[in-house]
């Protein structure tokens, strides 16, 4: 029978880093052979009806929902591990783990310019909170058009307000 409570646990888990949960990750797999067996099933009866279709349908939905589940929870326990907290990691996670970072590490060593860690908010130096001291008229940067109106605060790309910023007309505000 098909249980998915085991697989919303194991959802709920993947956001803490707590010891591997085995037994749900091969209930979710015996689930998943489960389906393929009731799948082949189905392949081989040669009936073919609307519920059947429906059926297999379903059936393939579910196993692909629980790959998901079990690439999830390995990839969330991937974005939480480093190097300090291995030991948390059974011997097949920790081998996939080490696997997937030296994939990672190929990946990025090919475009070393470009830096790919995290970060949730815009670079400082290219963004400005600015008071505006005087009308300023209209500015145009690449799709925002925005009209700088005296006593307002604006947060805007510090290339496209160097002028005003010059004149004087706005100021950095923090």
């Amino acid at each position: 029978m098909l249980n998915d409570k085991n697989g919303m646990l194991l959802l709920e888990e993947c956001n803490n880093l707590k010891k591997f949960n085995k037994v749900l990750v091969q209930d979710l797999e015996q689930q998943m052979v489960f389906v393929d067996e009731l799948m082949e099933e189905i392949k081989t009866a040669g009936v073919l009806t609307e519920e059947t279709s429906l059926n297999y349908a379903f059936l393939n939905f579910y196993k692909k929902r629980c790959e998901n589940i079990i690439n999830v929870y390995f990839y969330r326990r991937f974005l939480m591990t480093d190097e300090t907290n291995l030991d948390l990691l059974n011997d097949d996670e920790r081998n996939r783990w080490i696997d997937l970072k030296n994939a990672q590490l190929d990946y990025f060593s090919k475009f070393p310019k470009i830096s790919f860690e995290r970060t949730n908010h815009p670079p400082e130096a290219l963004y400005v909170q600015v008071i505006c001291l005087k009308d300023s008229g209209i500015i145009y940067d690449e799709e925002e058009i925005v009209e700088l109106i005296k006593g307002r605060i604006y947060f805007l790309k510090r290339k496209s307000i160097e002028h005003l910023l010059l004149e004087s007309a706005l100021e950095i505000f923090n």
